[in-house]
């Protein structure tokens, strides 16, 4: 069982890892209003408290591949997702819930 926060923006994001951090995780689409995904992975990295923190772009855009880890993505989730496909990323990347 896992505790999901959900942000319809970068800037949103941002302010629920201020409210509700730290995490785990981010998974960032590459395309949202306000702040896109590269410019919240931008102010990730740059930040000390979350610069460590595993950072993947979801996207259904093959190309944007090697451009999301040469803007500091850890890696890449391609849509369309499934729940399944999402259960055994977050199994191989994440350790057992104790």
């Amino acid at each position: 069982i896992a505790d999901v926060e959900t942000a319809p923006s970068g800037a949103a994001a941002l302010e629920a890892l201020e409210r509700h951090g730290p995490f785990d995780l981010v998974l960032s689409d590459l395309w949202m209003p306000k702040m896109d995904g590269y410019a919240l992975c931008a102010a990730l990295r740059a930040d000390a408290r979350w610069k460590a923190l595993r950072v993947y772009a979801v996207t259904a855009d093959v190309e944007a591949r090697k451009l999301a880890v040469d803007r500091g993505f850890d890696g890449l989730l391609l849509k369309p997702l499934t729940s399944d496909s999402l259960a055994r990323f977050l199994a191989d990347l994440l350790p057992p819930a104790a």
